[in-house]
């Protein structure tokens, strides 16, 4: 059984769950500095990419994982015209 306390702020009311138990902090709340690997298109974290980076003209590539990486690596300008993409 919840036990719910309403204290009246306001002319509004406002629960106990709300003013203390909410404030616990949330996994994927914060901005991410953030990439789109070109293989697979999933957002890649810029300051720690799970697959690493890449390298390719002036342009810096990040990626979710090796095999993308790999992948881009063999054929760059066939994922960047979109002539091929891994679909995830």
């Amino acid at each position: 059984m919840l036990l719910v306390a309403i204290t009246l702020t306001n002319n509004l009311a406002t629960t106990y769950w709300e003013e203390n138990l909410m404030r616990i902090p949330l996994f994927g709340r914060g901005k991410m500095d953030a990439a789109v690997d070109p293989v697979c298109s999933m957002d890649v974290n810029i300051k720690s990419p799970p697959g690493g980076t890449h390298q390719h003209g002036d342009q810096t590539y990040y990626f979710c994982g090796p095999g993308c990486r790999i992948a881009f690596s063999k054929e760059p300008e066939a994922y960047l015209s979109g002539e091929k993409k891994i679909n995830m």
